[in-house]
């Protein structure tokens, strides 16, 4: 059920307030992409630490420090946490250099319109060079450091755990099990798939294992799309593709296949695929934008809500364009 929610919540808030204090649910990413061409929410790793660094990337002592914050994610590189930063005001390439000059060792988020810093009530500036975000297991703010043996930090980190990690499975299979540790299962899947006819018997037994599990894991996807078809039509077609495209070729991929085809057919599903379809210009159109060069941005997120003003996309963007300014 908590998968259904976390997408339904993706999709559905209009309206974002300033936040990230200690205690508080900690704020969602805002659309937009990072350096390493992935897409990361936070409502992907409950269950697990997340550290936001947020950066000045004109401030020579902030440049000089990411060699300490790098120590902190080596430290930790063993454990269920997330280390991502936020390039404040960054475009992408702007983030991509940063992160290439410095060495950077984390994904990094180009805030282009300083979207994640402002729902995190921040500033960041040459005064106020960096900032940290310790997200626990909860989703809630837990902390505000990313240092080496940092009691607010470790607390977090001691109550997270892993899915898969630590099953005894065989460590070759540690590539596809990072990827489905947090959230890429498709592409984890992708990589798992291979060791399935591995050459040694008990890789691939412990491989058959892993896929085993991760059918279970897919059934109760399907599961929880049919409970929710006729409620949230949009929700279960995101599940049904989730399984489809994660089990692609196999029986369960395939009967999420016929279920997404008959979902498909609902009006508020084709407006939310065509509405989606006009988005992916939105977030490109972002990555280009800056808060003096939004015109192009701002038609475009006006064309989506006046044309699908009843889906989720239209929610999203609208609170963009109220965050923007438009």
């Amino acid at each position: 059920m908590y998968l259904l929610v976390a997408l339904i919540l993706a999709g559905a808030s209009s309206l974002v307030a300033a936040g990230g204090k200690y205690g508080e649910e900690a704020p969602e990413f805002p659309p937009g992409v990072f350096n390493d061409g992935r897409q990361y929410r936070l409502e992907d790793f409950r269950g697990k630490t997340v550290v936001l660094f947020f950066y000045e990337k004109d401030c020579p002592r902030c440049r000089g420090s990411i060699p300490d914050r790098n120590k902190v994610v080596q430290a930790y590189k063993d454990k269920p946490v997330k280390f991502i930063a936020i390039g404040a005001g960054d475009t992408l390439a702007e983030a991509k250099s940063y992160a290439g000059q410095t060495g950077l060792a984390m994904p990094v988020f180009s805030d282009s319109f300083s979207l994640m810093e402002k729902r995190y009530g921040q500033t960041i500036s040459l005064n106020n060079i960096w900032q940290f975000r310790v997200v626990g297991p909860d989703g809630k703010v837990a902390g505000y450091k990313m240092e080496l043996n940092e009691e607010y930090l470790e607390k977090a980190v001691a109550a997270s755990t892993w899915k898969y990690k630590d099953q005894g499975y065989d460590a070759k299979l540690n590539p596809a099990i990072d990827l489905l540790e947090w959230g890429q299962y498709e592409q984890g899947v992708t990589k798992l798939r291979p060791f399935l006819k591995n050459a040694n018997a008990e890789v691939a037994a412990s491989a058959q294992k892993l896929f085993e599990a991760l059918k279970t894991e897919g059934q109760q996807w399907m599961d929880e799309a049919a409970k929710a078809e006729s409620e949230n039509p949009i929700g279960a077609y995101d599940l049904y593709a989730r399984t489809a495209a994660t089990f692609a070729g196999d029986p369960l991929g395939e009967k999420a296949k016929g279920s997404l085809k008959a979902i498909s057919a609902k009006q508020p599903v084709q407006d939310e695929l065509a509405a989606r379809k006009m988005y992916e210009g939105f977030v490109g159109a972002m990555a280009q934008s800056n808060p003096t060069n939004k015109t192009k941005l701002i038609e475009l997120g006006k064309k989506i809500v006046q044309k699908y003003p009843s889906t989720p996309v239209a929610n999203k963007v609208n609170t963009v364009l109220s965050e923007i300014g438009a």
